[in-house]
């Protein structure tokens, strides 16, 4: 991983300390087929300016289009990135598509082509399903959070380096690291036909708590295509107006004028 990936590349005992890193996705689409994307890497002053985020590389994050602003907030400080994608359908697929958030935050990579499936379309509407990639391994030091901890029969958690780079993880239950990291993903839709395996429902708002999920991330929704909506009524409106101004003037024609009589000579 990239040095921007410092997220994802925390030493095994960083990560066991309480409340160091937050990382929170937010997307919210609306009517017109926009979508906001945001992401919160934050990390504890716990951690010192180790993982602070450096001029060079919000730089890489504004070339791939990212805003980026300082972020900071209780314990935390970190960066906020935000990106506005114009029409979904722009990065929609008949087919299924599984989406990885952490390939969008990644200013090296090739953008995903697709985000999304789109499911069914007509005039007035249209619907998509989503599958997202939860993976947080790498934000465990490479453990795989979506295994059953391993039983040791009681002997004790251990972690050692095997010089491969990588940590021997044996015995070890991802979840008691996973509950010290504050990771989300939260949707806001314009319909919500199927809220998947979301943790929690808010109205059109969906989120996932990330050191809980154990499968990849799924809902469907749905956007009303209002600009038809707006462009038949618009049309409807200006066929009675064309109907009232072409009966009134019917009626204009039909109605005789009136002569006056000539004056009588006396």
């Amino acid at each position: 991983m990239k040095k921007y990936f410092k997220l994802f590349s925390l030493l095994l005992v960083v990560v066991m300390m309480t409340g160091c890193v937050k990382y929170n996705v937010n997307m919210k689409i609306d009517n017109n087929k926009n979508m906001k994307f945001e992401a919160i890497v934050a990390y504890s002053k716990q951690l010192g300016d180790s993982y602070k985020t450096t001029d060079e590389e919000k730089k890489e994050f504004e070339k791939k289009g990212f805003k980026v602003e300082d972020y900071k907030e209780g314990d935390y400080s970190g960066i906020k990135l935000i990106k506005t994608y114009k029409n979904i359908d722009k990065y929609s697929s008949k087919d299924p598509v599984t989406l990885d958030l952490n390939a969008m935050l990644d200013p090296e990579s090739k953008e995903q082509q697709y985000f999304f499936q789109k499911t069914s379309s007509n005039l007035f509407k249209s619907r998509y399903k989503v599958v997202i990639k939860a993976d947080t391994s790498e934000a465990t030091g490479g453990m795989n959070t979506n295994s059953d901890p391993v039983d040791n029969e009681g002997t004790e958690e251990t972690t050692t380096d095997n010089g491969s780079g990588s940590t021997d993880t044996s015995g070890v239950d991802p979840s008691s690291y996973l509950s010290s990291m504050d990771l989300k993903y939260t949707v806001e839709v314009p319909k919500v036909v199927n809220k998947g395996n979301s943790t929690s429902q808010d109205g059109n708002k969906l989120t996932w708590d990330l050191t809980k999920v154990k499968e990849d991330i799924t809902y469907e929704f749905e956007v009303t295509n209002k600009n038809a909506i707006y462009g038949i009524v618009a049309v409807a409106v200006l066929a009675v107006i064309c109907v009232v101004v072409v009966i009134s003037k019917n009626g204009k024609k039909e109605v005789a004028p009136v002569q006056s009589e000539p004056a009588k000579a006396e």
